[in-house]
């Protein structure tokens, strides 16, 4: 049964897919705008998820900003559904640039490997889809999607653009071995980490965050590189490589595990701050026992 409603989902999204791919660009976006709109906000899938969050970090925030940036939010997410599978590369043509990328390459002459830490914010492929076009071996660090068809569909695109993936589960093995052959290995950093992660504060409250990367960079030696996407109002991007961080003279223990945790994350939340409407607002960030009441 569970394969039937697979089927049918793909089938669902291609057939959509299709009829978006026929239109042009400007009615893409428009369309697309509209159907967020009223699946998000009219239908309220995950709306109340968003405002609940957004009350959160943004207290001083009255109702009317909250809706705006709630339905800013939404039309941001239809324009990276747009680039990420309907537009063609040609469409970034003129309208793409990258700074800093020299620090990969600094990262890189380490010969330990590089990390690259992002978040889903702004179009987030793209961002990994930069490094991929520059470097031979990258490999992002992927959860593994519901629709095994789907989750299928997303690996060939990624293969595509010569992006390997490593799924969450079980991941270390494959990523120390990628890291050894001083491969670039990229992590999304910013949803609830459950059990697997350790307790810091995220825009001013209490979460779960992964302590992995931390655990890795310390005990290895390894660089870590943070990048994000930014898109502004007219559709251009700017990929911003950030100066590696070095973590060579930490000693490993709990202590700097949580430090470097900490570190890392206040570099997405710098980026959450100063551009809130194109974060995925949608994941739920702060939950039991650190859920905030509506």
């Amino acid at each position: 049964m569970n394969y039937f409603r697979d089927y049918i989902e793909v089938i669902l999204f291609y057939l959509f897919l299709q009829y978006f791919k026929k239109l042009p660009t400007k009615s893409v976006l428009y369309q697309l705008k509209i159907i967020a709109f009223v699946l998000g906000y009219c239908f309220c899938i995950r709306k109340n998820v968003v405002m609940r969050q957004l009350r959160l970090v943004f207290p001083e925030k009255n109702t009317r900003e909250i809706k705006n940036l709630t339905k800013q939010i939404y039309a941001e997410m239809a324009v990276t559904v747009a680039e990420v599978f309907i537009f063609t590369d040609t469409y970034f043509i003129d309208k793409s640039e990258v700074k800093g990328i020299e620090n990969i390459d600094k990262a890189l002459e380490y010969g330990q490997g590089v990390i690259v830490i992002s978040a889903h914010f702004s179009n987030w492929e793209l961002g990994i889809k930069t490094l991929a076009k520059r470097y031979q071996n990258v490999s992002g660090v992927v959860k593994q999607q519901r629709n095994m068809l789907f989750d299928s569909f997303i690996e060939a695109k990624r293969r595509e653009a010569n992006i390997q993936t490593i799924k969450m589960k079980n991941a270390i093995k494959y990523v120390l071995q990628a890291l050894k052959k001083n491969e670039i290995v990229v992590f999304a950093i910013d949803q609830y980490a459950f059990k697997q992660g350790v307790e810091i504060d995220f825009l001013g409250h209490p979460t779960l965050a992964y302590s992995s990367i931390a655990q890795i960079a310390i005990k290895y030696r390894i660089p870590v590189v943070p990048a994000f996407d930014l898109r502004d109002e007219v559709g251009h991007h700017k990929a911003i490589f950030h100066q590696p961080f070095i973590f060579d003279y930490m000693a490993y223990n709990e202590n700097n595990v949580l430090e470097v945790t900490k570190k890392l994350n206040n570099v997405v939340e710098n980026y959450i701050l100063e551009y809130p409407h194109l974060w995925f607002w949608v994941h739920k960030k702060w939950r039991k026992p650190f859920q905030v009441s509506k």
